[in-house]
């Protein structure tokens, strides 16, 4: 478990305070692993995600038999925690045979993104342009005991705002494609999404949130990596983006993978707590920080120190009914415009408010949530 830089325990000697809700929502989920996932009612998946969380704060010692059915696998590939269970561990013969195949597979996969993580940052660094690993490349070298127990999807790099149009000229000449058929102007998203000649995505990012007035990934110096030739974000750094970027992912689309990250960190890191509160709030995140390191004290079953937590602030109206509550397309676009250039809101608004198809189903899906929670509360009082 990791410490401050005073020698002060990350873990408490009480047990983790109620959830860090704030005020009542509308849907305040009664069951926290739904925060991550709403199929974790499944009693299946549940198991084999408890099991997964008891090996990743036990080492890997904590003795479990893990049942890997067809539902449990896919909901677990989605998640990217697949690479976190032992063959010997799986129920059944049959179902370690097919697991082993898989692992087979998602290792080949990972070794196809570490090279094209190769060639961007060469590129890159060849014509003089800063970058910071972000993710899960760097935190399967610094936070995870070998390269292959984090399941990275795509790579994830830093690259300075003034420098992001130079570095997505300097891919494209070198055969990357963009990842859109018309990308919007990356100024506009904070970054661009590009495909590599080998097939995988290549994410640039301008900054680590959407907000924040220190939101800066280059103003402290980078951790060196081995796997791949850059830098990492400092250990606090990596918590506040691990557990931002968990809570202010769109409801329904986080993955497990980033609550096992947060427990890696806490769990290995030497971290100056204070650092870490303040990092939150300059990058204007502080209250999700707050609620995703309770959520991680919750599931693991992690003992807290109250200081650890007692400080953080309380999640706004508007940010418990973006992502504490039920899926609201809508507002999680509306949430965006913080902090944008007034001049640019109109660009803003033809890309992120215009709903595509796949919003107005999760958006229609929620109005439905919400009628039907009208009448379970009327229902109610007619008793």
């Amino acid at each position: 478990m990791g410490t401050s830089t005073h020698g002060e325990p990350l873990g408490p000697s009480a047990p983790s305070p109620r959830f860090l809700y704030g005020d009542p929502v509308p849907f305040p989920p009664t069951d926290p692993w739904l925060l991550i996932d709403p199929s974790f009612r499944d009693v299946g998946l549940r198991s084999a995600a408890e099991a997964i969380v008891g090996l990743v704060r036990s080492g890997g010692n904590d003795p479990v038999e893990i049942e890997l059915t067809p539902g449990v696998v896919v909901a677990l590939a989605r998640h990217r925690v697949s690479t976190l269970i032992p063959p010997h561990l799986v129920a059944t013969e049959q179902q370690a045979t097919q697991h082993r195949r898989r692992l087979r597979a998602v290792y080949g996969t990972q070794m196809r993104i570490q090279a094209a993580a190769i060639d961007v940052l060469s590129l890159l660094s060849d014509v003089g342009i800063a970058t910071r690993v972000l993710k899960g490349l760097a935190s399967a070298e610094l936070d995870y005991p070998s390269l292959e127990y984090r399941w990275t999807g795509d790579v994830d790099l830093a690259v300075p705002p003034e420098e992001i149009e130079r570095a997505i000229a300097v891919l494209r000449a070198n055969g990357f494609t963009d990842h859109l058929p018309n990308p919007p102007d990356p100024r506009l998203v904070r970054g661009a999404t590009l495909r590599s000649p080998n097939g995988v995505e290549v994410d640039l990012h301008t900054r680590l949130f959407r907000r924040g007035s220190a939101d800066d990934p280059f103003e402290c110096a980078g951790v060196p990596l081995t796997s791949v030739p850059g830098l990492a974000l400092p250990a606090e750094r990596r918590l506040v983006h691990a557990a931002g970027h968990l809570m202010v992912t769109t409801p329904g689309k986080r993955r497990m993978s980033g609550l096992v990250d947060i427990t890696r960190i806490l769990d290995t890191a030497v971290l100056d707590p204070d650092r870490v509160r303040q990092l939150a709030i300059d990058s204007g995140v502080a209250a999700m920080v707050g609620v995703a390191l309770d959520l991680e004290a919750t599931l693991t079953g992690r003992r807290r120190n109250e200081s650890w937590l007692r400080d953080w602030p309380r999640p706004s109206h508007l940010e418990r009914a973006t992502f504490l509550g039920p899926t609201r397309p809508l507002l999680q676009h509306l949430w965006g415009v913080q902090g944008f250039p007034i001049r640019r809101l109109p660009a803003y608004g033809a890309i992120w408010l215009r709903p595509g198809r796949e919003r107005m189903v999760a958006y229609k899906g929620s109005q439905r949530a919400y009628w039907r929670y009208l009448a379970h509360q009327l229902k109610g009082q007619d008793r």
